[in-house]
């Protein structure tokens, strides 16, 4: 392999915002010859492919690639497959990276033990507009933002994971490992989530994963997102990932810690709750995890149809 790196940019219909991230790659402090970035258009229908060629055509070191069929886990799969480098490092098409990102993730594959499966880093929230009183930190999260791990770079302990706009892989065992499960992972506007799941089997199988709190990217946030609506939309497809991955992480003999008990309303008044606007923001809080919850059941009783 030619290249140390491979920066893999998914995207789906949004070939404007594709633009600036794009920009933030191929203007990177590693020399051109040593990286590449490759976009893998996921079945896009407004004119990615053209406006990727139009703007960045004559980057030698950028590529587009197609992966028709839609979802974010082929697209990913896609990527690492038309890499030229032993590491895809992955970020999303609203995101922007620091200069010196790509980097900085080589020269920790190079200092870091063998059985380091994935280095990834902390990912700053760039709302667009004011941000709501009621969106706490703890609620980041399910934006894919705010991981501030505590302590310096070290590796990840227990339950602490890694968020996939920041995130790179050695590509060897991802692959050795089924690479990202196509069951997961988001299809269009669909939300659900959790095609990271592979990181699961490759811990059980000794890897090891790596955080840096100043590998930083910045991740968008729309007006869209910065609704109770879509959070409430998010945490139900949440529990219905977390059933797959269940199932997905059982079918490869590695059984889950047991999940905290279900909390399901009971009565009228906890139902209309679920979606009450005016509730307090520690109540809203608290519902959300009951609207993950009802998307688990529902899901691990076979009643959700599809995505």
């Amino acid at each position: 392999m030619s290249r140390a790196i491979s920066a893999v940019v998914c995207t789906y219909n949004r070939k404007d915002l594709l633009q600036d991230v794009l920009e933030s790659l191929v203007d990177q402090d590693l020399p051109r010859t040593k990286y590449e970035v490759v976009v893998v258009d996921n079945n896009s229908s407004d004119g990615t492919r053209e406006a990727v060629e139009r703007r960045f055509g004559a980057v030698e070191n950028l590529r587009i690639v197609d992966e028709p069929e839609q979802g974010l886990a082929y697209a990913r799969n896609a990527g690492v497959q038309a890499c030229e480098s032993p590491i895809a490092a992955f970020t999303d098409d609203d995101a922007l990276v620091p200069k010196n990102w790509l980097r900085r993730i080589v020269q920790w594959f190079d200092e870091l033990a063998p059985m380091t499966a994935v280095v990834g880093g902390d990912v700053e929230p760039l709302f667009d507009g004011e941000r709501p009183a009621w969106l706490s930190d703890a609620l980041l999260g399910p934006l894919s933002a705010g991981l501030s791990w505590p302590g310096g770079p070290r590796y990840l302990e227990g339950r602490e994971w890694l968020c996939e706009v920041n995130s790179a892989y050695r590509i060897a065992p991802l692959l050795r490992h089924g690479g990202f499960p196509s069951e997961l992972g988001r299809v269009g506007q669909n939300l659900m989530s959790c095609e990271n799941a592979v990181n699961e089997v490759m811990r059980h199988a000794g890897h090891l994963f790596y955080f840096d709190p100043h590998l930083v990217v910045q991740h968008r946030i729309p007006r869209s997102r910065m609704t109770r609506a879509w959070f409430r939309r998010r945490m139900f497809w949440q529990g219905v990932s977390l059933c797959v991955v269940r199932d997905y992480l059982g079918d490869r003999g590695i059984d889950q810690p047991i999940r905290r008990p279900l909390d399901i309303p009971c009565g009228a008044e906890d139902w209309v709750k679920l979606f009450d606007e005016n509730v307090n923001d520690e109540e809203f809080e608290r519902t959300l995890y009951a609207v993950e919850d009802v998307g688990y059941l529902l899901a691990s009783q076979n009643l959700i149809a599809g995505r």
